[in-house]
């Protein structure tokens, strides 16, 4: 009697848990905030996050892997955001904090504008700056 209260409990844990925190697949559009990508100087993920004598401010060529959002009621270990990499069956991917994620769609090719913030050699941060869809 006691194991299937225990396993709907741990179901319903589970499933609001993977709701509430994470990522998302929703088709829930949000309002663009940023503007269209600039022209800047166009690298690859590799030369940020290595700092491979580039500019502060570039031009990534980027697919959108995942989208991390929070709702307001949780409390989440990860920003609002989303995670991006040079391709979609790539094993590493970045994750760029921003207030509205909703506005990217997974899967989808972007030339984003970035700026990247170091702390000594090592990266910190990276801003998005702005975006234009690819394809």
């Amino acid at each position: 009697m006691k194991r299937p209260i225990l396993f709907s409990m741990l179901i319903t844990f589970l499933t609001s848990s993977a709701m509430g925190c994470g990522l998302i697949n929703s088709d829930e559009k949000a309002e663009r905030t940023y503007p269209e990508a600039f022209s800047l100087e166009r690298v690859s993920i590799e030369e940020v996050v290595d700092e491979t004598a580039i500019p502060d401010s570039v031009n990534i060529d980027v697919f959108v892997t995942d989208i991390s959002k929070c709702p307001k009621s949780h409390k989440c270990f990860l920003p609002d955001g989303i995670f991006v990499s040079e391709s979609l069956t790539s094993d590493e991917s970045i994750l760029i904090p921003l207030e509205k994620p909703r506005q990217f769609r997974k899967q989808k090719r972007y030339l984003i504008s970035v700026l990247s913030h170091f702390e000594g050699k090592k990266l910190r941060m990276v801003i998005l700056l702005g975006y234009s869809r690819l394809e």
